[in-house]
């Protein structure tokens, strides 16, 4: 906090014991005391500085305290600057003549000091006040010029209103917008109210009616009529002039004109009820009870109802009972909890149609939290759902047949081994129940499908679905695993012999004929009889254990079953061993070729020779042609390994041309699957033309 400079008492007298009098009674109150010993030193003094107050002699030489107190008045900095008279002169003449020239009082000499200590601080304290309230009526005066500057050039209208909200004094910017002044309003005091568009002047009435006994400060919007016709948007803004009484005396009010942004608004709340109306999603508003309040054009087109048919009405209306109650209970929940939920399900159109959706649901609350309304967006999802079930039956079903396919299958066959697997859990591991698995392979079909075209081999596929239907049933779930391979799942059986006699009817069922041709077609089946979860706990060990018995009911002869067993999976492996070392073979030269001379009888001349294949394993020994010549055939390295056998021997019969002479014939073997294929002939002679020889050199068996 500054700390207040002493006041300034500048004491004029020509005798220093007399200026030494009024040291003593003024020091001890912290006053800033100058002195003068003449008239002239004084008023240098006084136009230097400035001073509180003045105690001046009258009977000095030269220039008398009259003369010096005139002069004073004439100075800027002491012409406001209150003397008093300190003299030995006590005549009426003198005193008035002190208060004739300017001075505020007159102490006679000898003085009383109590008492001029009392004159000196009362002036003082005049002078104090009479400072600060010249300061107050200047700043009174500046505010006023303010104020007055503001409501001259201010946009905003400013007026001042009593409590029944008659303007009494307006600013020109509100005589502008109204043709109003302050005259017209006191000739006139209610002119103002015709300008009031008659919507809003029930609430303006009400709001002057009851305002006084509410809330200090106000706002209210209303239309004010210009001179002109137009209507214009006033926001105004009131505050209570307190009556000291606890009520008020009238208002000071600032209106503004909004009309432009009431404007904007209202092309805002247009534009958004197009977009509302025109969304391309279906939106739906409700109250917090649920109670339907308007929904746009995409939702009256997706629900079929018409505005009036929903319009409020509960929205459980659109309730559909693919979704339970406590579906339901879970999106209130949800609403409550946080405001917003988000899902798919089911929604009843007009007539009960059934039709999902994918809808979002956002609470509106207020600044309280109160919830006001609830806003749904609806997407119809119908084509997706379609779109989606197209895919899973592209990726689950056979385009040919239409059954199940492989993934499918295994994900069925899974479950089903799960939920044994559990039941065994429950009782404690005791036995629970069994299912099988059929694998159904045609025999020879690759020989049909080849020789008949591709067309009937696809018709014959279908119809062997449908056989297989026929002795399973429509519920068993039937699949086409992988070309002519179909699998049959039976989740629940009474036992091995029920399994058994249901392999024996497909394998009956496909020795009758299909009638696909003007002659009648057998395409006999062989099966592999898979139990579980005896023969293996995962879907995909079961299948490929069914397909190992498969594979040895085919080996047996075809057109028969075989159940699957331990030992055949070992059986499974050495093959798999065998083939892996047998496509090594031909680069290892582990494949060789031997000769059996043959020799006329006459005359025991070499005429030819038979040629015959061997496989030697660099680890094992040799391997027997009925172990590694079929399943090179099934294989398909035949192929190569025939390709391998023509060159060799080729090239053996022009070494022995050209070294010995020899001109018989030597005869080659030619697996069945070689000829089938139809290449054979042309392959002979291209190995034939690369070494020379004529074709009476090679016979092909």
């Amino acid at each position: 906090m500054v700390q207040a400079a002493p006041m300034g008492i500048l004491v004029v007298d020509d005798s220093a014991l007399n200026i030494q009098a009024v040291r003593n009674v003024l020091e001890a109150r912290n006053f800033r005391l100058r002195e003068a010993r003449s008239g002239e030193e004084a008023l240098a003094l006084a136009a230097a500085e400035p001073f509180d107050l003045i105690l001046l002699d009258i009977m000095m030489p030269g220039m008398d305290g009259y003369e010096i107190c005139r002069r004073l008045k004439d100075l800027p900095r002491s012409v406001e600057t209150p003397v008093i008279f300190l003299t030995a002169k006590a005549d009426k003449g003198s005193i008035v003549r002190a208060f004739e020239m300017g001075g505020v009082d007159y102490i006679t000499k000898p003085f009383n000091q109590k008492e001029l200590l009392a004159r000196v601080e009362t002036h003082l304290n005049l002078r104090a006040a009479r400072q600060r309230l010249e300061q107050a009526n200047l700043d009174l005066r500046r505010s006023h010029g303010r104020l007055q500057s503001f409501l001259q050039n201010v946009d905003d209208l400013v007026c001042f209103r009593d409590l029944n909200g008659t303007p009494t004094l307006v600013n020109p910017a509100y005589t502008r917008l109204t043709g109003i002044t302050t005259t017209r309003l006191r000739l006139e005091p209610n002119c103002w109210r015709r300008l009031v568009h008659e919507e809003d002047q029930a609430a303006m009435a009400q709001f002057f009616a009851q305002h006084p006994r509410g809330a200090v400060r106000y706002e209210v919007e209303y239309r004010l009529r210009k001179p002109g016709g137009d209507w214009r948007w006033l926001q105004a803004r009131m505050v209570g002039i307190p009556d000291g009484q606890g009520g008020y005396t009238g208002y000071h009010c600032i209106e503004r004109d909004i009309t432009e942004r009431h404007q904007v608004e209202e092309q805002q709340i247009r534009r958004i009820a197009l977009m509302f109306e025109n969304a391309a999603e279906a939106i739906l508003i409700t109250d917090p009870r649920g109670v339907i309040l308007t929904a746009n054009r995409a939702f009256r087109e997706m629900s079929g109802y018409a505005m009036e048919e929903v319009k409020g009405r509960d929205w459980r209306v659109l309730h559909s009972e693919r979704q339970d109650e406590a579906f339901y209970r879970k999106i209130a929940e949800d609403l409550e909890r946080e405001g917003y939920w988000q899902g798919e399900l089911w929604l009843l159109g007009k007539g009960e149609r059934p039709f999902p959706v994918r809808q979002s649901i956002v609470a509106e609350r207020s600044d309280s939290g109160q919830v006001l309304h609830y806003l749904n967006v609806l997407v119809d999802i119908t084509k997706e759902k379609i779109t989606a079930e197209r895919m899973k039956r592209l990726a689950y079903y056979d385009s040919l047949t239409g059954l199940p396919n492989r993934l499918l299958f295994l994900e069925r066959l899974g479950e089903a081994v799960t939920r044994l697997q559990g039941a065994k859990g429950q009782a404690n591991g005791a036995a629970s129940g069994q299912g099988g698995v059929l694998l159904i392979g045609l025999d020879r079909f690759t020989a049909y499908n080849e020789s008949l075209g591709h067309a009937l081999g696809n018709r014959l596929l279908q119809e062997a679905a449908n056989r297989i239907k026929t002795v399973m049933g429509e519920r068993v779930l039937i699949a086409r695993i992988v070309g002519d391979q179909f699998a049959v799942l039976l989740p629940s059986i009474s036992g091995k012999d029920h399994l058994f006699s249901l392999a024996d009817a497909v394998v009956e069922a496909f020795r009758k004929p299909f009638g696909l041709l003007e002659n009648p077609l057998v395409l006999t089946v062989s099966v592999g009889v898979c139990v579980f979860p005896q023969d293996g706990a995962r879907a995909e060990t079961l299948l490929k254990n069914a397909e190992t018995a498969l594979r040895q009911a085919k080996s047996q002869g075809r057109d028969g079953w075989h159940a699957y067993a331990a030992h055949l999976t070992q059986s499974v492996v050495e093959q798999l061993v065998l083939e892996s070392r047998l496509r090594q073979a031909i680069g290892r030269g582990e494949l060789q070729v031997y000769y059996q001379p043959q020799v006329t009888l006459g005359d025991e001349r070499l005429s030819g020779a038979e040629a015959l294949l061997r496989w030697n394993k660099t680890e094992g020994g040799a391997v027997a042609p009925s172990l590694f010549i079929p399943l090179a055939e099934r294989n398909g390295l035949i192929y190569e390994i025939g390709d391998w056998v023509l060159h060799s021997v080729c090239r053996q019969v022009r070494e022995w041309r050209d070294q010995r002479g020899f001109q018989g014939r030597v005869a080659v073997n030619v697996s069945g699957v070689q000829f089938r294929r139809g290449d054979i002939v042309s392959l002979a002679r291209n190995h034939l033309r690369d070494a020379g020889l004529t074709g009476a050199q090679l016979e092909l068996e």
